[in-house]
Formats: structure tokens, C-alpha cells, sequence
């Protein structure tokens, strides 16, 4: 833009070399040139020349058009800097938002720039154990995500907390380019808030140095259940029947009495877990068709007709982190199983977006035929699981009951 001294002295070059009164015979001149001027051609046919027709601009003109070059540049600029910013570096950059199935509290996930973006979570009023001693009930996590094809996945190297107790927290998030929403491990739909502002930190978070100096991180949880339970929350750590609805069909389960693991069941949908309140190192969702997967493990298909094509689909991805496909029958219907150990062929393994394996992680995928309804079953696992706990996982799923 132009200064006020800049200004000041063209104002003064323009003064001093201003013709204001034509010189004697100059108007004479004028005149008689252009009686005797021929009548002009089309413009095209006169471009070539144009400069050797009108000649050198004068000091003056020339200083003026600079000027107003500057002022256009200037004002496209403005134009383009109000005209909404900067496109986001990945589809994942930005605010994100969802509601948390067990308590209805609302999320914020504040995603980064780059393909190893920063990220922070946000509950803004946990229920779990973690904020119990807590008066403010906002639960945060400072994290670092990689991002590969159209999966996002996070670790918090410090855990997430309300301030006293940090518990150990993990997130991997599929994006839907026709939708446009982030589908996270627990099957929960994030949508894009516009113009959010992206309060992530500005520095990766680092592993805390002593446990000394910082909140400790709080046990997995044991067999005994939470005091007080979401009244969406079954509780199934002595046992017992649950039954949820996954879209067109009723699951049930039928967990053994003493069960090596805290499960417990949300009553909205299919979905077991250790504390429905908090984070769990192993979950396991049914769903029947939603979004086609069109993550790179395997073809991307509109949709998926029936049991033969889905294991067809299913079989395709050759990498050694997959399982080859095991045949069963559950509930009287056609079954099959794939076994995922920290999948690194591709970004997401499954028929549906909700209930698939992202990258890094590991679990199974399981798809029943249920009298021609296709059902799939998502096991989602840190890895930490004793032999004894995933072997009574595996044996809940694989004597599942259907009812459409």
C-alpha cells in the first residue's frame, strides 16, 4: 500500500510537470492531425502497433499508473484474505464435535494442520471414574495424530483427565468424503463445526517426567462395578442377559456368571464394553448396513449384496496382519471371522464405516447372514487382554441370538 510519503511526493511530481495550459499553435496542431487521420480500423487489426501510435507514456502517467496498480493489488489482496481463509492442509483439520452415548455430554475434538497434526479432546462434563474427585467435570487429552489415506489415528501420551486422575485414553478416526464426518473406534459420528475455533496445542505434548510431578494414571478398571451407573448403562460384571437393537435386527448376549471381564452394555444399541462411562480396552459393536467402507483393503463397491459377496470383499486384502477367513456358524447362520493384529495393509478393514479396524489397531471382524440380512461385528482391542479375557470375548459373540 502506499505510505504518506510516497503520496506527498507524487502529488509534488504531478504539480511541477503538469501541462495545464496547451503551448501556442498546440491546439492548431491537434486539429489538423486528426482532419487528416484516416478512419480507424478494428481494434485487433491496430494491437500490434498500439505503442508506436500513441508513443512513450510521459513520467507522469507512468508514475500514476504504478500507483493505481498498487492500490488494485492491495485491494485484491484484502478481497482474497476476507474471502475465508486458508483451505484446511487435511480433511481432518479443524473442529469436530459429537455427543457422548453414555451421559449426552457434548465432545470437541480440535484437530490440527499437517499429517502429523496435534490434537486435544474435550468432554465437557465426564461421568467416568477419572473426574470423579474432580468439581470441574471438563475431561482433556493432549495428543499427536498420524494421518494415513482417510484415517486418523491419536495417542495421548499423558493420558486424559479432569485434573487430579489421568487415565490412558487411545482415538482412531475414519473420515467419509461423501458425508463429510469422522466415524471414531466406538462407532460415535463426528460432525464438523464451521468456523470453530481449533484450540489444539501449539507443542506435541510429551510423556509426563516423573510420576512424582504429575497426576498418576488411574488402574483398569477391576470386576467391581461404578458406584452409580448411567441409567443407559447395563451392568453385566456378574453376568446376565443383554439385549440391544443393531438397526434391523435385536442382538442378544449372554454373559457367563464371573465373567473375567467388567462388561457392561449400552441400552441405546449393541454395544458391550468394560465401564460404559469411560475409556475401554476392549469393546464390540453390531451393526447392520451403513456407509460401504472405501478405506484401500479392498474394492470399493456401491454396496454389498448379500453373504458371499461380503466374504468375498473381506478375503481380498493379502497382508499378514489379516487373519485368513475362518468359516462358523453362529445362532444357526453363516459366519465368518477375520483376526486383525495393528493393521498396516491399509487404513480400514470392514464391510461399514462404524464398524471397522483402523489403522494400528487390532481386534475382529465378524459378518453373519442373518436369513439374508448381512450383520457385522466390530472386536476392538489395546491389546493388553489376558488369553482368558479375549477367549470369553471371542465365545459371547460367537453365541449371539437374532431376532429381526
Amino acid at each position: 500500500m502506499m505510505n504518506d510519503r510516497f503520496a506527498a511526493e507524487l502529488r509534488q511530481h504531478l504539480l511541477e510537470t503538469a501541462n495545464e495550459r496547451p503551448a501556442e499553435g498546440q491546439v492548431a496542431t491537434i486539429v489538423e492531425s486528426v482532419a487528416a487521420t484516416p478512419q480507424r480500423r478494428p481494434l485487433i487489426a491496430g494491437l500490434p502497433d498500439l505503442r508506436g501510435r500513441i508513443g512513450p507514456f510521459p513520467a507522469a502517467v507512468r508514475l500514476g499508473l504504478i500507483a493505481l496498480a498498487l492500490v488494485l493489488a492491495a485491494v485484491a489482496g484484502a478481497l482474497l484474505a476476507g474471502g475465508g481463509g486458508l483451505r484446511p492442509s487435511t480433511p481432518f483439520e479443524g473442529t469436530w464435535t459429537t455427543i457422548d452415548v453414555p451421559d449426552g455430554s457434548t465432545m470437541n475434538l480440535y484437530v490440527g494442520a499437517g499429517n502429523s497434526p496435534t490434537v486435544r479432546l474435550e468432554d465437557l462434563f465426564a461421568t467416568g471414574a477419572a473426574c470423579v474427585a474432580d468439581r470441574t467435570k471438563v475431561f482433556t487429552a493432549d495428543g499427536v495424530g498420524e494421518i494415513t489415506g482417510n484415517s486418523l489415528v491419536v495417542t495421548y501420551p499423558n493420558g486424559g483427565g479432569c485434573g487430579s486422575v489421568l487415565v490412558a485414553i487411545a482415538g482412531a478416526y475414519l473420515y467419509d468424503r461423501d458425508t463429510g464426518v469422522l466415524r471414531d473406534q466406538d462407532g460415535l459420528v463426528w460432525t464438523r463445526i464451521r468456523g470453530g475455533n481449533a484450540a489444539v496445542p501449539t507443542v506435541p505434548p510429551e510423556p509426563s517426567p516423573s510420576p512424582t510431578t504429575s497426576p498418576t494414571l488411574a488402574p483398569v478398571p477391576s470386576g467391581t462395578p461404578e458406584p452409580a451407573l448411567a441409567a443407559e448403562c447395563a451392568d453385566l460384571t456378574h453376568g446376565g442377559t443383554y439385549t440391544a437393537p443393531a438397526e434391523l435386527v435385536s442382538v442378544t448376549a449372554t454373559v457367563p456368571g464371573s465373567p473375567v471381564y467388567p462388561w457392561h452394555g449400552s441400552r441405546d444399541f449393541f454395544y458391550l464394553s468394560g465401564p460404559c462411562e469411560d475409556y475401554s480396552p476392549m469393546t464390540f459393536v453390531a451393526s447392520t448396513a451403513t456407509i460401504v467402507n472405501d478405506g484401500s483393503c479392498m474394492s470399493s463397491r456401491i454396496d454389498v449384496t448379500d453373504f458371499a459377496d461380503a466374504i468375498a470383499r473381506l478375503d481380498e486384502p493379502q497382508g499378514k496382519d489379516i487373519s485368513k477367513r475362518i468359516d462358523l456358524t453362529i445362532d444357526g447362520h453363516p459366519a465368518a471371522r477375520y483376526d486383525i493384529s495393528k493393521l498396516s495393509t491399509c487404513d480400514g478393514f470392514g464391510l461399514w464405516s462404524g464398524t471397522i479396524i483402523g489403522q494400528g489397531e487390532m481386534g475382529s471382524i465378524y459378518v453373519i447372514d442373518v436369513d439374508g440380512t448381512l450383520v457385522e461385528i466390530e472386536l476392538n482391542r489395546d491389546g493388553t487382554q489376558t488369553p482368558a479375557e479375549l477367549a470369553e470375548a471371542h465365545a459371547i459373540i460367537e453365541s449371539l441370538q437374532f431376532t429381526r
